[in-house]
């Protein structure tokens, strides 16, 4: 049996997005150039606000602002942070046409994803996730209460067969999990510049010859 099922993470593969990007972005981020504090100790600082956004299913964009301010010690205004969002953001070109691809082969599209509400309502019109993504494989944080590290992955492997589902992720102890699980796996990033297309290919070829 083939892959039946594609799951794409949304940020670093579908698109250049998040407040990760916003923040460290190396020609457009809120802390460049370089600043007070370093883009690594940044990200630090903000992975707790982070993760309490990513859980709740609703949130409002400026209350996470203002925690991350609080995180950094920082006083990012409005404008600012929208000039971050709308100079740094990024779809992978390539998105339309693998979902396209996919879809013309009867493989179902979906989404594994730590995202934060208000931001996933930005991104999943322009990623015309209607369009093309099962409702029903949407396996979202900001839905569900539950992150990648503590069972979002889970879940996916519940409700689909591990076997016949491809995951394309970008972060490398994910995509280590996610095998464990027996799903097939092809670690890829946007901002790697590689091909999308290329990644599922990939993927489609590893369940085809039974290695990964």
């Amino acid at each position: 049996m083939g892959i039946t099922s594609v799951l794409f993470d949304i940020g670093n593969v579908l698109t250049d997005d998040g407040h990760d990007t916003y923040l460290t972005h190396s020609e457009h981020g809120l802390l460049r150039p370089a600043g007070p504090i370093d883009a690594a100790d940044a990200l630090a600082l903000t992975a707790p606000t982070f993760r309490k956004y990513a859980v709740q299913s609703t949130s409002q964009e400026a209350d996470f602002w203002r925690d991350i301010n609080t995180a950094l010690r920082t006083r990012f205004t409005p404008q600012e942070i929208a000039k971050a969002k709308r100079s740094s953001r990024a779809i992978n070109p390539e998105t339309l046409l693998v979902f396209k691809i996919l879809k013309q082969r009867g493989i179902t599209i979906g989404v594994i994803s730590n995202s934060l509400s208000f931001l996933y309502q930005e991104l999943s019109k322009e990623l015309l996730l209607d369009d093309y993504a099962d409702k029903s494989l949407c396996f979202l944080s900001h839905q569900t209460g539950v992150l990648k590290s503590n069972g979002l992955f889970e879940l996916a492997a519940h409700q689909l067969q591990p076997e016949c589902t491809l995951i394309i992720e970008d972060r490398n102890k994910n995509v280590t999990y996610a095998r464990s699980l027996g799903f097939t796996v092809v670690e890829y990033s946007f901002s790697s510049g590689a091909l999308l297309s290329e990644a599922v290919t990939n993927g489609l070829k590893i369940m085809r010859t039974g290695t990964h």
